[in-house]
């Protein structure tokens, strides 16, 4: 049985480990794991760690290194690598609301990227887009 690249998902990893259990279960012996299984499995290892992956897919670690790195040199995860950047959104308030409570609070990380927020009048929505910007760089 082929199976084409489509079939098997690069974006989610609980999704792929289901899909790999289902191929397996349907494989007799131990034939070898599919390309587009090892492609998915590389662009998820980009995103989340060779270590975990590997783990949960129960695949070999040196193996999805190998893949990753073939990814990394044919530039399949470039869009993963692609700094992430803000975009300024500008609403309109309703009209028949008071004026928001207004405040500025701007964040830097080590590597220059900032966040500059416009605080209205809920500080727990900003305090939970901070937490978000300092976990991303982890």
């Amino acid at each position: 049985m082929t199976t084409t690249f489509a079939e098997f998902s690069s974006a989610d990893l609980l999704v792929l480990q289901r899909q790999l259990e289902d191929w397996r279960s349907r494989q007799s012996g131990r034939p070898r794991i599919p390309s587009a299984v090892w492609e998915a499995a590389a662009a998820l290892g980009h995103a989340q760690g060779a270590s975990r992956v590997a783990r949960i897919l129960g695949l070999s670690y040196p193996g999805l290194l190998s893949w990753m790195r073939r990814s990394a040199t044919s530039g399949q995860h470039a869009a993963n690598t692609t700094p992430a950047r803000f975009i300024e959104l500008k609403c309109s308030p309703p009209v028949d609301t008071a004026p928001p409570e207004v405040g500025w609070a701007e964040l830097r990380d080590g590597s220059g990227r900032v966040l500059r927020l416009r605080v209205g009048r809920d500080p727990e929505a900003w305090r939970a887009l901070s937490d978000s910007f300092w976990r991303h760089g982890r």
